[in-house]
């Protein structure tokens, strides 16, 4: 005899997708609870708030970040020169920084090939100009009175549209100067300093990625002979992408140190000649900090 009730049953099992589960009791709680659950229950909730923690610390620390960087050559690129401000001094053989207007005559010019224009830059003493060099420096350096002026690098030797500048050191010449054996007495084994304040970034600073050092640069003197340097400096594009949870893009812009050649010539007018010049090159550097949906990304796995 056919079983009806069980030939029903088998079709509500087989077409009813829908059954609802029967919740069973026990001690009138659905679930039955223990002690190792309870302790496994409490270290769960203690990592997930650890990692939280960590992940609102790292978000919000600004620590997560990657760099892209490179460069590429521009013959527009252009230079400011009150990015750098510097000193100069001289050395004595007896490694003492003298400052004496007796002994040597100073000489700094701007060239603008392509307007022919040229402006004579005033050289002061450093202690009476505002800068973030230190004091006692100062009291023994002379500077050139950069920042007042719009002053850019742009081009190289052989361009007619070069723009650069150039500092000529002589011998003292004149009823107010030292007569010449006493002045190259005192110039015998002496060397001219550059003091020069330089920009760099600090990728691993948050509130303040540029970040200024100083370069020190000595040059012999020689009686018998003279010398050219040749100092280039290129343009830097620093672009910081700070957003927690939108894009927030700020952009830097300085001029940062190259290379230097240096040439000789005989002996003439000058002791030495410095050039600052233009690279014609642009340096670009990327800076992205991982945002709210990067970290979402990076940890939703997790959760």
């Amino acid at each position: 005899m056919v079983d009806m009730e069980k030939i029903k049953k088998a079709i509500f099992i087989i077409f009813d997708l829908y059954a609802q589960p029967i919740p069973i009791f026990f001690n009138k709680d659905k679930k039955y609870r223990t002690y190792i659950g309870l302790i496994l229950g409490i270290i769960s909730i203690i990592f997930w708030f650890i990692l939280i923690v960590i992940y609102l610390v790292d978000l919000f620390g600004r620590k997560s970040f990657k760099i892209i960087s490179g460069y590429h050559f521009n013959e527009n690129s252009t230079v400011q020169l009150s990015n750098n401000p510097f000193m100069i001094s001289l050395l004595n053989d007896n490694g003492i920084l003298i400052k004496d207007k007796k002994l040597i005559n100073l000489t700094l010019g701007y060239f603008d090939s392509k307007n022919g224009i040229y402006k004579n830059i005033e050289i002061e003493e450093c202690n009476n100009l505002e800068n973030e060099i230190d004091q006692n420096l100062k009291n023994n350096f002379y500077c050139p009175k950069l920042n007042e002026l719009n002053l850019e690098l742009k081009g190289v030797a052989g361009r007619n549209d070069r723009k650069y500048l150039e500092l000529f050191i002589s011998k003292c010449v004149g009823e107010e100067c030292y007569d010449e054996n006493t002045i190259n007495q005192k110039l015998k084994n002496s060397f001219f300093i550059l003091y020069f304040i330089e920009e760099n970034i600090d990728q691993y600073s948050y509130h303040n990625p540029i970040k200024k050092n100083y370069r020190i640069e000595y040059f012999p003197i020689y009686l018998e002979f003279s010398k050219i340097y040749t100092f280039f400096f290129s343009q830097t594009i620093f672009k910081s992408n700070d957003g927690i949870f939108t894009n927030n893009i700020k952009t830097y812009e300085f001029s940062q140190y190259e290379e230097q050649k240096v040439d000789f010539m005989p002996n003439g007018n000058y002791l030495i000649v410095i050039n600052f010049n233009s690279k014609e090159k642009i340096n670009k550097i990327e800076r992205t900090f991982l945002n709210f949906s990067g970290y979402y990304i990076k940890y939703c796995c997790l959760f």
